[in-house]
């Protein structure tokens, strides 16, 4: 049988012709429907319709009946509705009692902050470091939310301004500002728990500083002079101290060094026990007699560094990634350590495009870890064991049980002891307790 396209019938030519031409005629009818149905009258009509619908609603029908002689005896009297008046109302005097609240609590902190500032000019360097030591606790004063009268288009709803304080970004710029006009005269001043993240410090002095778990997150810290410093469990996560920086024997215990940029920086005996350091930029840095007890080094560029001296590297908690290329003078032995240990010998472009294409991998190990925990698991069994404390040396590692005061250790004035402590009593024991299971610092 001869199956095949033959002509196609005149007829069902005829038909389609036919129907395409219904279709044409419907369309046009529903245009013509449509544009009677959006006549200019009818515009019109609608819009007054919802100009009257906010007249009534809104209560200016209620204010313009105000300023009339109301007739409350006719029959066809209504009383206006005005509630949303009363809503605005009550919202508008909210409003002012939250506004007044805030506007009274960062007066205070400003007039304590004026306070401060108006004695620093003194020439008693010890009340002068006295009253530098107030300006962290400024910068935690809590404040009520400024209230927004036009949230959610800005920030706060007005009743969180009742219900909730932060400390105040207004009160944190004053004080970064004070900051940064003395940065000449910071030697010796104690900021602990001070905020100065991206804050302007370049050319600074905080020689032998007390910067205990202070904030200096992507501050800008060129050719500062840290000589000394104390930087206890402090954020310099992204700080840029390049530019000759001088940290020499500076004491990074437990800080966040993660990302920071000391390329060319002085750091010759400095102490980074259980320093985070990972992705820091330290190459061509002097970190001649540097201490590096269970720091962590991951990724870290230490291109051309001098490491002539260094200590308890033996140590290091990790050292996967690091660039050692050209590392100067380093202690017999370091270099097979660390590439055992997973550190690489490569140029700067390499290296980066390497760590680059390390955290893509990261990223995608991520996302499939992510997705196969959604699925169901056994619990695995708790191990019970005890971590084992890598050992130190005893002629340089002080007892775990020995309760060493923080406050008298660091006092407000160097050599002198003062009344008042310089900040929180935090004992040898507790840092133990909190840095983890590698013992005390040797």
């Amino acid at each position: 049988m001869n199956i095949g396209i033959g002509p196609v019938p005149a007829a069902r030519i005829r038909r389609e012709i036919h129907i395409a031409g219904i279709r044409r005629k419907h369309l046009t009818e529903a245009s013509a429907t449509m544009m009677k149905k959006l006549h200019p009258m009818q515009l019109l009509r609608l819009c007054y319709r919802i100009l009257k619908i906010f007249w009534d609603y809104s209560g200016l029908k209620h204010v313009w009946e105000m300023a009339r002689f109301e007739k409350v005896n006719h029959p066809d009297h209504e009383r206006s509705p005005s509630l949303f008046l009363w809503v605005f109302g009550i919202y508008a005097a909210l409003f002012g009692i939250a506004s007044s609240n805030y506007e009274t609590a960062l007066d205070r902190a400003e007039n304590r902050l004026s306070a401060v500032a108006a004695q620093l000019s003194t020439d008693n360097q010890r009340a002068f470091k006295k009253l530098f030591a107030q300006i962290p606790r400024i910068q935690k004063i809590r404040t009520p939310l400024q209230p927004s009268l036009f949230y959610p288009f800005e920030e706060h709803f007005l009743l969180a301004s009742f219900l909730y304080r932060e400390e105040n970004r207004e009160i944190l710029g004053w004080t970064q500002e004070i900051i940064e006009s003395w940065r000449d005269n910071l030697s010796g001043v104690n900021l602990a728990e001070v905020n100065l993240s991206e804050a302007n410090l370049g050319k600074a002095n905080f020689s032998d500083a007390i910067l205990y778990k202070a904030n200096l997150s992507g501050a800008h810290l060129q050719e500062a002079n840290l000589v000394g410093a104390r930087l206890w469990r402090s954020n310099l996560s992204g700080v840029n101290l390049e530019g000759g920086a001088d940290l020499s024997r500076a004491e990074f215990y437990a800080a966040n060094l993660s990302g920071a940029l000391l390329s060319g920086a002085n750091l010759s005996g400095a102490d980074f026990w259980r320093a985070n350091l990972t992705g820091a930029i330290l190459d061509a840095a002097d970190l001649s007699g540097a201490r590096f007890y269970g720091a962590d080094l991951s990724n870290a560029d230490l291109w051309g560094a001098d490491l002539s001296g260094m200590s308890h590297w033996e140590y290091i908690a990790s050292i996967e990634g690091a660039n050692i290329r050209r590392i100067q003078s380093p202690p017999e032995g370091f270099r097979e350590w660390a590439l055992q240990q997973g550190a690489v010998e490569m140029d700067p472009d390499a290296w980066r495009r390497f760590i680059q294409s390390g955290a893509k991998r990261a990223a995608t190990v991520q996302a499939s870890a992510i997705s196969a925990s959604t699925s169901v698991a056994a619990p695995t069994p708790v191990s019970t064991s005890t971590p084992t404390p890598i050992p130190t040396s005893d002629s340089t590692s002080a007892p775990a049980s020995a309760k060493v005061t923080l406050a008298a250790e660091i006092p407000d004035h160097p050599g002198e002891n003062s009344a008042t402590p310089a900040i929180s009593v935090l004992t040898m024991t507790q840092d133990i307790h909190l840095f983890g299971p590698l013992g005390p610092r040797p």
